[in-house]
């Protein structure tokens, strides 16, 4: 009976090892349900943790998964990554921005060589390398850490890898942990009201105090060609207010907000010291209107206004702006007029945000192609006896 040599039965077996390993890894992108496993579970492995977070109870650490405390090491010579659910980025988005708070300790690997590494892939880009980090490496405790994926926008089917690589000889200690992972779209230029020319009135969602009587009370009015809200003298009125308030906005999401409108103030016979023209603001739908955005006093004026009213505008959910008109005498303003009244500015919203606390979510783990498990190397040595 002819033996086979032992050299040849032990390079088919790593051969038939690594095939089987190349080959659970050509499905690694193509579905979000496959269950990804190994045979051999005392190796690093990203998994879910609940005994160290940044916020709430759990995070994703790499180790083996028979660990029970914070502090327990990781294995050295095993890597493992981390694949996220599948994202489209919006062409029209002005920034896109990948936020993540890690917790990160390699510090006894002096001779470098554990690689922490984030990489991103999309039907547009291959796997590519957005940061990276080599042992030693200490946070302290947890970081945020923010990647731009601006470069990015438009793409579709995008995955973010979080990739830990371990070398043989390496000193261990606490490893990587992942939390409140975050995906941060801005746009910019978002309109919160829509120019508003005021061709009918009352403009949708718009409100005036008193209601129209007549010239005296805000009405459309053709100047120049072009239908603008106005406020006239006629008839003449004494101790009057004259208000007209816009729709209640969201500005929720807002970074800032710009408010822009034309105008055309003209004073007849306007006392210094008295002030008839107010733009006010309000912050709780118009039940108080604790901001004054602009006073139009006893001065002529048309052009146009912009004004930042970012500092009590932005992030406030029910916004109001009025323009407000008192005139203690019956002849002291002889009219306000208003026009392409349009609020706007730059908004932020989280397209995607996991704190790892409600399971998986999506989220794909793997043990590297490269290892080959316990049981594979107890048939190595068996062939060498």
């Amino acid at each position: 009976m002819r033996r086979v040599p032992i050299t040849i039965c032990v390079f088919m077996m790593i051969s038939i090892i690594s095939a089987t390993y190349a080959n659970n890894t050509t499905n690694l992108l193509t579905s979000d349900e496959e269950s990804l496993s190994s045979p051999d579970d005392r190796i690093n492995r990203f998994h879910r943790v609940d005994y160290y977070a940044h916020g709430g109870t759990y995070s994703w650490w790499c180790g083996p998964e028979d660990a029970t405390k914070f502090g327990d090491d990781y294995i050295y010579y095993y890597d493992t990554y981390l694949l996220s659910p599948r994202f489209n980025l919006d062409e029209g988005a002005y920034s896109i921005k990948l936020k993540y708070y890690e917790y990160m300790d390699t510090s006894n690997d002096t001779d470098g060589g554990d690689w922490c590494r984030v990489y991103i892939q999309s039907d547009q880009q291959g796997l590519t390398p957005i940061h990276e980090y080599n042992s030693p490496q200490y946070t302290g405790g947890w970081r945020l850490r923010t990647e731009d994926l601006t470069p990015y926008k438009g793409h579709t089917n995008l995955r973010i890898r979080f990739d830990f690589n371990v070398d043989i000889d390496s000193n261990v200690d606490d490893g990587w942990f992942i939390d409140d992972v975050l995906i941060e779209v801005e746009y910019r230029g978002t309109d919160l009201l829509e120019v508003t020319e005021f061709n009918e009135w009352l403009p949708m969602g718009w409100s005036q105090v008193p209601i129209y009587n007549d010239n005296n009370d805000w009405h459309k009015y053709v100047y120049g060609g072009d239908n603008v809200a106005r406020r006239y003298f006629v008839p003449p009125e004494v101790n009057s207010i004259d208000e007209l308030i816009s729709p209640t906005l969201n500005a929720d999401l807002y970074t800032n907000v710009i408010l822009t409108y034309w105008t055309n103030y003209s004073p007849y016979n306007a006392q210094y010291n008295h002030t008839y023209g107010y733009v006010l603001g309000s912050t709780d739908g118009g039940a108080h209107w604790n901001h004054v955005i602009k006073e139009y006093k006893h001065n002529w004026y048309e052009g146009d206004e912009m004004i930042d009213i970012s500092e009590w505008a932005a992030g406030a959910d029910s916004i109001k702006i009025k323009f407000r008109l008192e005139c203690p005498e019956q002849d002291d303003v002889e009219e306000w007029m208003i026009d392409s009244v349009h609020i706007y500015g730059n908004q932020k919203y989280n397209y995607f945000y996991d704190d790892m606390e409600e399971g998986r979510g999506g989220w794909q783990v793997y043990p590297p192609p490269a290892v080959i498990s316990n049981t594979s190397i107890g048939q190595i040595k068996a062939l060498l006896k």
